[in-house]
């Protein structure tokens, strides 16, 4: 007898958008593997805060849909699956038309790109990503962290051994990389999804404080316009205040000395793509959009072998 999956299946019906909103009202119930990396202040883009008001219904998700990096990645996903299954025979790669959901923990689910059959008839689990050439960097050490929350949230939620991420960076760089199951990874994953759930959604508070733009933009719009009043505490409820004020001082001192060696690079670098030292590549990133030469930073990285 087969022992039974660790997950059930919950699958949607109906015309596309009945679909869409059945997926997003069923996403509001638990954790899928998107929102571990902000519930683990992995994100560069994403707060806990800002998952913590959509589980709750203060604020309904951002739609993200029509922006053209989510486009493409949409568009891209079923080709990389393609190059995918072309460099493995081996394996049977297939959609999952469904939302997995934890039995043992269940307020996490996870939505697969693809389920990968192994030859000795195990599965495993194939996350496919799509990233802009100026994030290259971001992946010459492997699976960003954020990224490996997700795909370690979908090994806790399915029980699989393994899983793989494939990515086509900039339109031509295609890379993968194989994630084995480690079960103190697992652990803590499943540990800050259910503490994270108890805590801040059932118990209704909200996360610490970031560092994100994005979670100071999503406090603005919950907060309001202010009143006339000022809020009464004393300085010992407050002791950090003297050190954000030398703080705001030292980031405005450290930003204005930045622009400056910064502009002295690009008055060294002028047409050329950048400055190559013994140990450090010196890159003006610059690019059309839209007709105008935007101009894009300076990134410094070293040098592989320096």
């Amino acid at each position: 007898m087969s022992k039974a999956a660790p997950y059930s299946m919950l699958r949607f019906a109906g015309t596309p958008e009945e679909i869409g909103e059945q997926w997003h009202a069923s996403r509001r119930r638990g954790l899928g593997g998107s929102d571990m990396g902000a519930v683990m202040g992995l994100s560069k883009w994403k707060s806990a805060y800002e998952v913590w008001l959509e589980k709750t219904g203060r604020a309904d998700p951002e739609d993200i849909g029509g922006k053209p990096a989510v486009e493409w990645g949409n568009r891209l996903e079923p080709i990389v699956a393609a190059k995918f299954a072309d460099m493995h025979p081996e394996l049977r790669v297939a959609n999952r038309f469904a939302q997995m959901w934890s039995r043992e923990h269940p307020c996490m689910f996870a939505d697969i790109d693809r389920m990968l059959t192994l030859p000795d008839g195990s599965h495993a689990v194939l996350e496919i990503k799509t990233a802009g050439q100026f994030v290259q960097q971001d992946w010459d050490e492997g699976v960003p962290p954020h990224y490996l929350a997700q795909v370690v949230h979908y090994l806790a939620v399915t029980g699989w051994p393994k899983a793989y991420v494939a990515v086509l960076i900039g339109g031509n760089d295609y890379r993968e990389y194989e994630i084995g199951r480690d079960e103190a990874d697992v652990a803590a994953v499943v540990s800050a999804a259910e503490s994270f759930w108890r805590d801040c959604v059932e118990g209704g508070a909200a996360p610490e404080a970031g560092c994100l733009k994005s979670e100071a933009d999503a406090r603005t719009a919950e907060a309001g316009m202010p009143g006339d009043e000022y809020a009464l505490m004393l300085d010992s409820e407050i002791p950090w205040l003297d050190e954000l004020d030398e703080t705001k001082r030292a980031a405005k001192e450290a930003g204005e000395a930045t622009r400056r060696m910064e502009n002295q690079l690009r008055q060294l670098i002028g047409s050329d793509k950048g400055i190559e030292t013994e140990t450090k590549r010196v890159t003006w990133v610059r690019s059309m959009r839209n007709g105008k030469l935007t101009n894009g930073g300076i990134r410094i990285t070293e040098k592989k072998g320096a």
